[in-house]
């Protein structure tokens, strides 16, 4: 391995140790349920999000709520996969051959 290859990876690993704690912190208040520094832009959106869904944000769900979501988002996320490569020729920044 090249010297360059050796830099590259001690540079990763720096950026990811410098990284760790403050997005650790980060994460452990918004999953605490803490104000965060986002708190003030994402907090309207998300409230806004779950007026839309009809989502009650402090409710749980029982397994079958839960089955039921998760199928209906995969199903989602499947539709929009599907649509992007059925329309992939039409897009923008395709590579044409």
């Amino acid at each position: 391995m090249t010297v360059i290859g050796w830099i590259e990876i001690v540079v990763v690993l720096a950026l990811v140790i410098i990284c760790a704690l403050p997005l650790g912190n980060f994460m452990a208040a918004v999953f605490e349920g803490r104000r965060t520094v986002l708190s003030p832009v994402v907090g309207p959106l998300e409230r806004g999000f779950y007026r839309l869904s009809g989502v009650d944000p402090d409710a749980e769900q029982d397994w079958l709520q839960y089955t039921l979501s998760l199928l209906v988002f995969v199903a989602g996320c499947f539709f929009v996969l599907y649509v992007i490569l059925r329309l992939q020729d039409i897009l923008p920044f395709t590579a044409k051959p």
